[in-house]
């Protein structure tokens, strides 16, 4: 039933059967690997730590760069083989990015490699991998043909894992087609080379006896195969088993599905829960389709033991899924839901669930009609384009005599030709030396232009700084002296009218809050404040100071790529919104914490201010005037400013600016 996502993700898991024994040496020792060796070891160097990355992390990026690497390096050496191995990886990596075009085109060149020196093992292989490859695009009908060629070259050669393997991707497709009597012959040929031949890979041995066990659980359902249940369980106790000694918890979910259902048509309902429950354990490492399956068993379980309450409640964890809005699933749904429904006297809900399920399944039966014409036209179409190959063949022998024929006339042109060719190449030379002179001349003036804009730059900067240094030397501290002055004067015992100690108390407010914000203006003076660094640290420590006499715990995070000079204007602009957007966090939001996060790439910049507090209602956006006047200072600067803001949620302010266009 939840068959096909699933596999997919196990098919490209075994685009590599590498087996390294992880630890914290081995990255370790493939970068020493890296610097240590030279030529062809080299090559076989960085396709280990690209498989090494690749296991670890399940991405394509390192495969696809490190693959690069050995690919520029096995031709620089001319080895053939090595180049066939760094096509596979970059085929491979950009299968797993789903960069389908890239990973064909890669795939492709490496079969056309090993067709041309007969390396039918690598045939083989390449085969099963361009089958994947169709396979995750819905292109069934290449898919198979892929998978039986290789399953053709590696039974030539008892390469039985290659064999296996594409018994085990052509069942897979006729799973996505329901062609359930193809699927159950394929993945019972994948079983029977398992179960012969030793073939050195656990992994794929617990995938395949996984599949096995749910397509004989699935077809033991149909009157058509009722003694197929035994042979499900014993295939998934395989599965298990195997997977337990090698640690492969992520495909123990399906066993244990498996037996599940096993025991409940077997009428163990104890069993049956237990495995089901064992299931749900491990939600964290199995898809949607496995949870409801395990949903599906144990409302079952509960209408036998005539638990209603519990019964119930299952149907309402299925409606709790995403994949319910599958009609495929949602069939699934309705189907438990009228029967629970039906059992516990509740004839609306079971006529409701029983019309839902109807709905369904026509919307599933009208999908598979579209998807039956569209594959028609697509094997239609794929019929077309050979029969065009092959007239394209034939008019490329008949242009080849017409070729020869006009060779000869062609001779008899090529003297004046030559003689054509070296009058005009006379004249462009004339004109290139005219072209070379008048941009030798323009790029002299234009060196000349730019080394007296950096002069100018320079003075600038110098003079910005003055102004900056003049500022805090004069005004700076004369208001804090005014500051020091009320100071004393408040604590003279002589004052005691309460009117006058107010204004001395407002004069001291006013000239600190006019220094505050003589410091930003003095900061967007200098002129190492337009680098985008200064701004994060002044901002920083603006965050720290106003924080750290509170209990909110305030957090910088930061990923720059590079120490940017940020355009004109646009350094005043950051402090006046974040220093209000911090101050508005500690006032108002009630928010326990308070990130500040600053994020630079590709010409991007992106700040957030991010809290946890009592959020703002979209509708006073408008009336506050600390929010419009933020939204106005981006604006300026010809960026945006985006405000998010929950009930309960806390407020996110988001800062975007491209420096390109800005800069422009």
């Amino acid at each position: 039933m939840y068959l096909p996502k699933f596999y997919k993700y196990c098919l490209l898991v075994l685009l590599f059967t590498v087996k390294f024994t992880f630890s914290q040496n081995v990255e370790i020792e493939l970068r020493n690997s890296i610097e240590t060796t030279k030529d062809s070891a080299l090559v076989k160097a960085y396709l280990d730590l690209a498989k090494y990355y690749y296991q670890t992390t399940g991405k394509g990026d390192s495969l696809v760069f490190y693959a690069e690497k050995a690919l520029e390096l096995s031709k620089v050496l001319k080895d053939t083989l090595l180049e066939i191995e760094a096509l596979k990886y970059k085929g491979v990596g950009n299968l797993v990015n789903q960069d389908f075009n890239r990973a064909e085109a890669y795939f492709k060149k490496g079969l056309e490699k090993v067709s041309y020196i007969n390396d039918i093992p690598k045939k083989a292989d390449f085969h099963n991998k361009i089958g994947t490859l169709h396979q995750n695009q819905n292109n069934f009908f290449i898919a198979i043909q892929h998978f039986l060629e290789a399953a053709k070259f590696s039974n030539q050669i008892k390469d039985y894992r290659a064999e296996a393997n594409a018994y085990y991707g052509i069942s897979l497709v006729y799973t996505a087609q329901r062609e359930y009597e193809k699927q159950l012959d394929y993945i019972s040929k994948a079983v029977d080379v398992l179960e012969n031949n030793d073939i050195n890979d656990s992994l794929l041995e617990t995938l395949i006896y996984n599949y096995a066990a749910e397509q004989y659980m699935e077809a033991s359902k149909n009157n058509k195969y009722p003694a197929q249940a035994n042979l499900a369980k014993k295939y998934a106790e395989k599965a298990f088993l195997i997977a337990d000694q090698n640690d492969f918890d992520y495909t123990k979910p399906v066993s244990l599905g498996v037996l599940s259902e096993f025991n409940f048509l077997n009428k163990n309902y104890s069993k049956a829960a237990y495995y089901s429950n064992k299931v749900l354990k491990k939600r964290d490492l199995i898809t949607e389709p496995l949870i409801l399956n395990s949903y599906c068993v144990l409302g079952r379980v509960n209408k036998v033991r005539n638990n209603k309450k519990k019964a119930l409640a299952y149907i309402d964890s299925l409606n709790h899924l995403k994949i319910k809005s599958d009609a495929y699933y949602a069939v699934e749904i309705s189907n438990l839901k009228h029967e629970i429904y039906k059992y516990f006297n509740n004839p609306n809900l079971a006529l409701s669930a029983l019309e839902e399920k109807e709905q369904f399944v026509k919307e599933l039966n009208d999908k598979e009609r579209i998807k039956s014409i569209n594959e028609l036209e697509t094997r239609y179409e794929t019929e077309l384009k050979d029969a065009e190959i092959k007239s394209l063949s034939q008019q490329k022998r008949i242009d080849a005599l017409e070729i020869q024929n006009k060779q000869a006339q062609i001779k008899k042109l090529t003297v004046l030709l030559v003689i054509a060719s070296l009058v005009i190449v006379s004249i462009l030379l004339i004109g290139s030396m005219v072209r070379l002179k008048r941009t030798q001349r323009k790029n002299q003036e234009l060196k000349l232009a730019i080394e007296k804009q950096l002069q100018l730059e320079k003075e600038l900067s110098e003079v910005r700084d003055e102004i900056a240094q003049d500022f805090h030397d004069d005004l700076g501290n004369k208001l804090a002296r005014i500051s020091l002055l009320s100071n004393l004067i408040s604590g003279e015992a002589s004052i005691k009218n309460p009117k006058v100690k107010s204004k001395i108390k407002q004069i001291n407010e006013d000239a600190n809050g006019l220094y505050r914000g003589t410091r930003d203006f003095i900061f967007s003076l200098k002129s190492n404040s337009d680098y985008l660094e200064e701004v994060i640290t002044y901002l920083s420590d603006f965050g720290s100071d106003i924080f750290k006499k509170s209990e909110v715990k305030f957090i910088v995070e930061k990923h720059i790529s590079d120490n940017v000079k940020l355009p004109h204007y646009w350094n005043k602009q950051l402090i006046f919104i974040f220093k209000e957007a911090l101050t508005n966090a500690l006032k108002h939001s009630k928010s326990k914490t308070v990130k500040l996060s600053f994020d630079y790439n590709n010409n991007e910049l992106s700040i957030k201010c991010e809290d946890e507090g009592v959020g703002v209602l979209e509708s006073d956006f408008e009336s506050l005037n600390g929010l419009s006047h933020m939204k106005t200072r981006a604006q300026k600067i010809g960026c945006e400013l985006f405000i998010d803001s929950n009930i309960g949620k806390g407020t996110t302010v988001r800062f975007i600016g491209n420096l390109e266009k800005s800069s422009i």
